[in-house]
């Protein structure tokens, strides 16, 4: 008997790993963004995460198994950045090592990155609540 997880377990598992990371971390902010999914129907097309500001702009978030990103994988995150007014930047977590820019507004981006301080809040200063 096999006991290693299939790879579309290992897939969902790893992006509801991510999301619930960023949730809790959103959490911690102060006015932090509130954690949402998007998917349009009539394109096809959607991101795992969506994190949304008080002010009406927006990140997406796209979470591949993979070590490697393919052009491929950024169809949903351009259809959301393309289509949503506020929609800034767009980051796709992945198993590499590195942060590079693949293209003017979408990074890749470590998951390691989430645990690594790369993403927290800034320290707050000395006597503020």
């Amino acid at each position: 008997m096999d006991d290693a997880p299939s790879a579309a377990l290992f897939v969902s598992m790893l992006e509801t790993l991510v999301v619930n990371e960023l949730a809790a971390q959103s959490g911690w902010l102060p006015n932090g963004p509130v954690v949402r999914h998007w998917r349009d129907m009539a394109k096809k097309l959607e991101v795992d995460a969506v994190l949304l500001q008080s002010d009406g702009q927006s990140l997406a978030v796209e979470v591949k198994a993979g070590a490697d990103v393919r052009p491929e994988d950024l169809k949903g995150m351009r259809g959301y950045l393309a289509s949503v007014p506020g929609a800034t930047l767009g980051l796709v977590f992945y198993t590499g090592e590195r942060t590079f820019q693949l293209d003017e507004r979408i990074w890749a981006v470590p998951i390691s990155a989430l645990w690594a301080g790369l993403l927290q809040a800034p320290a707050r200063k000395r006597g503020s609540a």
